[in-house]
């Protein structure tokens, strides 16, 4: 686009394709501001004519020098009738390199808002040529034939207007924009499309402008066309566009052409819109990743100081981005101080050298937070030599750092934990099977003079018998299978003592490989006393079966004498009844203390017999519900024909166990039996079974009770807290119970008060 400033006027208002055109055209186009006819515009081919002085006017009439004299005044007079009238057509002649041609020009005025004129607009096309002293002394003759020569011209001259306009038409069909004249209202007056590429990027316009734009969007440009009229000032803004079922981007420029009329230029810009999104994205993407990867980068002009910092160098100082960076000797403030040193070295060092540099340091942030950097920078010349820029990344590597740290003190405490193991641990390859290291405890269980002589070998040589090939991968089956092994293995040290070793192996991760962590305990302790404890328990055994036998023996030993005394009682009863002594009271009663005794004493005799069967018999554990045990008791106690009949069971909540189910049972079927014989005396006899929440079950009668002081006594062999008169028993029954649970290694107890029931308490 040519620009020209004309009297101190910018013509920067005229759009630029139209000042483009108009610059190309062989016509005179030119305009002057209103009342004061300062000169405003002059394409190129009116500078050509009028020069200088429509630039700077000696008087606001200079330019009408170029005018012949006798053609002034009509000029004048036509410019006061335009400004009247809106418009006039008017002929004249001007003087160019001593030659004489003659124009005729197009006079328009514009108005501001008020109706009063502001600007004329001028195009004036050449229309003759000749000699003015010729004109005033033309005969008529000559006057014909100039008249004929006129027409030819004329004639010529249409020929050369139509190619003109072709021209015109051409260029204007050649710009890659839409070109449109409008009313202030939408109008169409004329539209004019690229006849080239861009053709298909426009929609044309046949009648107004809501043919292509939104409701929305016409509203606002519609203001804008009314902004535009009413200030004569180009409006020009952005919008996005759906077109041909794509989206487009357009600037548009609108620019007041008249009062009443608009030029509007549509440009497309989807390809420069692209760009910039892409460029916008992609900075958005390369901040992302500096973000993410905690890198930032740099840029340092020395020549002018000029410092360029990304906004991930400026998070990493703890700095805010709006501000300039920091000069070079203002970081010192922000490294810390035992690193400057070094960090101002690296760097001067490489500036001198040329070389890039590579350094590790830390910064403190204004609220004291330590971060590590690991700063990178690369010294660039150019041909001759000569610095011209240094630039760099810096990366928050404080995470990493931390790791590193952490690792390292996890790694000392691993050695040390390693190494203060009171078991000995190898690390064993788990192909080669070959150990790779070993902790100290490992050399002195097996007497080793370092760790060399035990790292490189093959653990199982140091046993007394080495596994079989076959073992050996049984055991890495099994490893693998599993993850863990182990076995008591008897071991040589390297200086021929013998011990035993609970030999384990498991599989561990190690800088992500997997390695045989193989563990020897010192077993030798625990093994003598395991055989001491089979002596023991074979000595024990021995004695069982001696116990059983003895009591099979007194049992049986027992069980004659009495016997003997009942059959003799029997016996001393019939010779009674012979002799008819019978009703002697005395008799019968003795008679019925021996019976009872004799029957008292075989039942103590089973009690006893019991007692010791349930102290030695084999214990056979599985998962139990107690309340099947419980109403496998209750059926029990209850098919009794002993039992009371109106009893009542209140079962609750009971728990699972693991316990032998015969001995368990009869620790219910006893506990049950008892609650209903102490609460025979009861009108209403009531046991409750339910367990509390840590799993004790409770057994809980509303019968006779006891006092607490005996409690001490209850689970005794043969102790009664109550007259036998009152209550049968052999006292018998809670001894059985505590040896049963003692045998699970659980617990059971009393809670109780006279008249106030009984609450028996278990816990396996």
């Amino acid at each position: 686009m040519s620009k020209h400033q004309v009297s101190g006027v910018q013509t920067d208002r005229l759009p630029m394709a139209i000042a483009e055109i108009m610059d190309n055209l062989d016509d005179l186009i030119w305009a002057l501001a209103l009342p004061d006819l300062m000169p405003i515009y002059f394409n190129r081919a009116a500078m050509q004519i009028y020069g200088d002085r429509c630039q700077e006017p000696k008087d606001l009439w200079c330019w009408l020098e170029v005018v012949v004299a006798a053609d002034q005044a009509k000029v004048r007079e036509a410019i006061q009738k335009a400004q009247v009238s809106g418009s006039c057509l008017v002929n004249y002649r001007v003087v160019i390199d001593g030659c004489v041609h003659y124009y005729s020009a197009r006079l328009k005025v514009f108005r501001d808002t008020d109706g009063c004129p502001m600007r004329l607009d001028a195009i004036a096309t050449l229309c003759k040529e000749f000699d003015d002293q010729l004109q005033e002394e033309t005969p008529a003759l000559a006057i014909k034939q100039l008249n004929q020569e006129l027409e030819l011209r004329v004639e010529q001259r249409t020929i050369e207007l139509k190619l003109s306009e072709e021209r015109k038409s051409a260029i204007l069909h050649s710009l890659p924009d839409l070109l449109l004249l409008l009313k202030p209202d939408g109008t169409c007056v004329q539209c004019i499309t690229p006849s080239l590429a861009n053709q298909n990027l426009f929609v044309p316009i046949k009648d107004h402008i809501s043919e292509v734009l939104a409701p929305e969007t016409l509203k606002s440009q519609l203001k804008l066309y009314a902004k535009a009229i009413a200030t004569g000032e180009s409006q020009i803004y952005e919008h996005k566009v759906i077109k041909f079922g794509k989206p487009y981007y357009e600037e548009v420029r609108i620019s007041p052409y008249c009062d009443d009329e608009l030029l509007v230029i549509v440009r497309d810009i989807t390809a420069k819109k692209l760009a910039e999104e892409r460029l916008v994205k992609s900075d958005a993407h390369l901040k992302a990743a500096q973000r993410i990867s905690k890198l930032g980068s740099w840029e340092y002009e020395p020549s002018t100081g000029n410092l360029i910092w990304s906004e991930e160098v400026y998070r990493i100082y703890g700095l805010d981005s709006q501000l300039p960076p920091p000069s070079y000797d203002q970081l010192q403030q922000y490294i810390h101080p035992e690193d400057w040193q070094h960090f101002d070295q690296t760097v001067r060092n490489a500036i001198l050298a040329g070389q890039s540099y590579d350094l590790e340091h830390r910064i403190v942030h204004a609220d004291g937070a330590l971060l590590y950097v690991l700063a990178r920078g690369e010294i660039i010349f150019d041909a001759d030599g000569n610095l011209t820029h240094i630039i760099g990344t810096a990366m928050d590597v404080t995470d990493r750092k931390l790791a590193e740290l952490e690792l390292v003190r996890s790694r000392d405490l691993r050695e040390g934990l390693f190494n203060e193991s009171t078991d000995a641990l190898f690390l064993v390859n788990s192909q080669t099977l070959l150990t790779t290291d070993c902790n100290l405890p490992a050399v002195t269980l097996f007497e080793a003079e370092d760790k060399s002589q035990l790292i490189g070998i093959e653990g199982h040589i140091l046993q007394r018998y080495q596994f079989s090939p076959e073992e050996l991968q049984e055991i890495v089956i099994d490893v693998n299978n599993h993850g863990f092994w182990n076995r008591e293995v008897e071991y040589v040290t390297l200086k021929g003592k013998r011990f035993w070793g609970n030999l384990a192996v498991k599989v561990i991760e190690i800088a992500s490989n997997s390695i045989n962590l193989v563990r020897v305990s010192d077993i030798s302790d625990r093994k003598h006393f395991e055989s001491q404890i089979l002596k023991t328990s074979q000595q024990l055994e021995s004695t069982n079966h001696e116990l059983e036998s003895f009591c099979y023996s007194v049992s049986h030993d027992l069980r004659a004498p009495l016997r003997h005394i009942n059959g003799f009682v029997n016996a001393l009863r019939q010779q009674i009844n012979k002799q008819d002594a019978i009703d002697d009271p005395k008799i019968i009663h003795y008679l019925e203390v021996i019976d009872q005794s004799s029957q008292k004493m075989g039942q103590l005799i089973d009690g006893l017999l019991s007692l010791s069967r349930y102290g030695r018999r084999s214990l056979e554990f599985r998962q139990l519900k107690v309340r099947n045990l419980v109403d496998a008791a209750i059926e029990i106690v209850c098919g009794d024909s002993d039992c009371l009949a109106n009893v009542q069971f209140e079962i609750g909540e009971l728990p699972d166990v693991v316990g032998d189910p015969t001995l368990l049972e009869q620790v219910f079927r006893n506990l049950i039996s008892n609650a209903i014989k102490f609460s025979r005396n009861h009108s209403q006899p009531r046991v409750s079974i339910t367990s509390l929440p840590d799993r004790t079950v409770m057994i809980k009668d509303n019968g006779v009770g006891f006092q607490m002081e005996y409690a001490d006594k209850l689970f005794g062999a043969f102790q009664r807290l109550h007259s036998e008169r009152d209550f049968e028993g052999t006292g018998i029954g809670l001894a059985i119970v505590q040896r049963i649970v003692q045998r699970h290694h659980g617990k059971v107890w009393a809670e109780s008060q006279p008249n106030q029931g009984a609450t028996f308490f278990i816990q396996i």
